[in-house]
This record gives C-alpha cells, structure tokens and sequence, in this order.
C-alpha cells in the first residue's frame, strides 16, 4: 500500500500534436494546480486503500458551476465573453474597474467541491453497483449510486423537479422538537439513486428517490459532459475477465495469514506450557538467593550457602 498511497506526483502533459507544444507547459501546471487545490491525492489514498480492503475503490470526476456539481451554467459562456470585453476596456483605461465577484462558497456538502473548478470525490463502494450482465464497468449498460442528503439540497438542487411532495427520512423525536418547523428541512436526510445508462446518443442520468413510496424521478436527462464512458473512475489489482467484481487482497492473502496466526499461537501455547524449571538445593541457598531466583531479573545475582560449580 505504501508504494502508492503516500506518492506526490507530478503531472506532465505531453503534446500528441506539433502546435501544442508551446501549450503543453499550461496544461501541465494548471494540472498540478487543480490536483493540490481539489485535495485529488486525499480521494486516491481512500480509493487505494478500498482497492485492497475491498477489491475495487471508486471516484467520481465532475465539474461544479456556481450552482453546484453537475448543473449546467447556460449563462457561463455569454459572461465570459463579456468579462473579455470588459477587461479591455478596463486595461484601456475606457471603463473603470468593478469589483471581482465572489463565487459562493459550499456549493455541496463536500468543502472539496469548489464554484467553477474540477472536482473528484470518494465513492463509498458498498454505495456502488454495476450493471450485473458486464464484465466489468467498460462493457457495463449503467451504474448506480446511493447518495445521502438534505431534503432542503435535494429541494434547492437546479437539476431536479418532482420535489414538491418529498418526505425524506424521519429524524430522532428529541432531536427534531427543537428544530424550528421551517429549519426541518436543512437536517432531514433523503436517499437517492442515481443511475447512469448508455443510449447511442451518450450517457443519461436518471435519478429517483428512494423509500418515498411511488417512482418518482427527479432528474431523467442527458449528461451535462461530452465525455466517452461514465463519470465514475474504478481502480482493482486483480481484475479479470470471469467475475465482475474483483476478489480483494485481503481476500486472497486471508488463508495465508489465518495459518501464520494459527502457528504462532501454537508455538505460544507451547512455550506456555513448557517454561524452562529450576531446581534448587534449598538448604544450598541464601535467602537473598532464592529471592532473586524468584524475581528471575536478567543479571540476577544469585548468592548460594555452597560452591556454585557443584
């Protein structure tokens, strides 16, 4: 686990094309600027240690907006275009220089995911599924994750509709009677499911809730990202071809370590039984001898009423 888990690397982006050469030195440290700024080597110690512990660890790569990760800025592109102008303007000395803008800050729960930045977040993957017809999440028709949240997030969240009538998890009584009946929404947590499928045309999300009674669903869309594949990044070390999930380390070295423990175990039961036995001529020791015979302190002088060599 070392070998990967406590690595820093450093990203370099090699050009496929001529042109990009004199591009190839911004990709590279904008890459390394976002892979310490999203905190990446955090989620990729989790996902090691998952691949290990439980045969495959899970990330999800993504982009969050002003409104959130995975929510489409239609505005983005016009105001970005009008930020360029107004910058001109500004370095001409045409415009007087307006405030930066503060992008909100949390826009989810996880303080990982930033307004207008890249993100990669754990998965937990008792939380994760796969298609069960595949072999593996390449060939898979859709995957799936629970997530758990706020019914007032769910509620706020631009991407979904149908969240009128949501009940979400009911709260400990204590707990909840002093909460103000306008707060209850911020602490009440809710289950989704969030599904991926393939169609020709891409990847679609479908996200319904769970224990609500009827099929609701509150997202049924295309992915926002022109991407090939699924959002979700898995990493195994012993995968192959006739099982979907892979068997984990601990899995296969288990056998192995249960016989190291069983022997141990034995050879310390037997020292147990046999520690080694002294027999003394009482009336040929002194009795600060047989004291420290008892104490049995490395370096014990032993003081004896007879010659020691007999």
């Amino acid at each position: 686990i070392p070998s990967l888990y406590y690595k820093n690397p450093f990203i370099v982006a090699i050009p496929k094309r001529k042109q990009d050469e004199d591009s190839s030195p911004y990709s590279t440290a904008i890459t390394n600027h976002y892979y310490k700024k999203i905190e990446v080597k955090r989620v990729n110690q989790q996902v090691i240690f998952d691949g290990y512990g439980l045969g495959f660890g899970v990330c999800k790569l993504g982009y969050a907006t002003r409104f959130g990760a995975d929510i489409e800025d239609d505005e983005l592109e016009k105001r970005r275009e009008k930020e360029k102008k107004v910058g001109l303007l500004e370095k001409l000395g045409l415009r007087k220089p307006k405030e930066v803008e503060e992008l909100p800050k949390n826009v989810e729960q996880n303080e990982f995911i930033i307004a207008e930045s890249p993100y990669i977040t754990w998965i937990n993957p008792f939380n994760f599924g796969i298609d069960p017809k595949a072999t593996s999440i390449y060939d898979a028709d859709y995957c799936y994750e629970i997530i758990t949240t706020t019914l007032d997030r769910v509620k706020n969240n631009k991407n979904y509709k149908n969240t009128k009538d949501l009940k979400g998890m009911d709260l400990e009584p204590t707990f909840q009677k002093n909460i103000p009946p306008n707060q209850i929404e911020k602490f009440k947590p809710i289950k989704l499911l969030e599904i991926h499928y393939k169609t020709e045309d891409g990847i679609n999300i479908l996200v319904m809730p769970m224990d609500e009674g009827d099929d609701i669903a509150l997202r049924h869309d295309e992915s926002i990202y022109d991407i090939d594949g699924f959002q979700y990044e898995l990493l195994d070390f012993n995968k192959h071809g006739h099982k979907l999930y892979p068997k984990s380390e601990i899995d296969i070295i288990k056998p192995l370590q249960d016989r190291i423990n069983n022997t141990f175990e034995n050879i310390l039961d037997q020292l147990d039984k046999f520690v080694s036995k002294i027999i003394v001529d009482e009336t040929g020791m002194t009795e600060a001898g047989k004291k420290a015979l008892r104490d049995g302190q490395l370096g014990s002088i032993c003081f004896s009423n007879k010659n020691p060599n007999e």
